[in-house]
């Protein structure tokens, strides 16, 4: 530990804040509404009628990019700059792991997608009705 004052130590806290909420979406308070699920942005829980999935910082992000333009095509490269995926992430194949991630989550059969559906050579569709309420 080194020695710092107290001003230094709000100060770089208050920059961690900062940057957490201008880089995670997932920061913003609001609760999707989708096929059978419900999304709530402020703990990154999914909950259905009978299951909670507690979804993972990348994977809320990438949710909410979907939960955000539903019924549209999203390229790669779109998808990768609004998840704000690191730099060593970065190759347009990494959000095709990420989305097979995200599918296994929320998919209710993984071979035969309903809601993410890859449009090939083009990116993927959010293929559901969303509807959202401030919390």
């Amino acid at each position: 530990m080194k020695p710092f004052s107290t001003l230094e130590l709000m100060a770089r806290i208050n920059a961690i804040y900062r940057r957490m909420a201008q880089t995670s979406p997932a920061l913003k308070d609001k609760i999707y509404q989708f096929d059978r699920w419900q999304f709530d942005t402020r703990t990154s829980l999914l909950t259905t009628a009978t299951e909670e999935v507690q979804l993972s910082t990348a994977d809320a992000n990438l949710l909410m990019v979907f939960l955000e333009h539903p019924q549209r095509i999203l390229e790669r490269e779109f998808l990768l700059n609004q998840t704000n995926t690191s730099k060593r992430d970065i190759y347009d194949r990494a959000i095709d792991v990420r989305v097979g991630l995200l599918r296994k989550k929320i998919e209710e059969d993984t071979k035969h997608p309903k809601l993410i559906q890859t449009h090939h050579g083009r990116g993927y569709v959010f293929n559901a009705n969303v509807t959202k309420k401030a919390t």
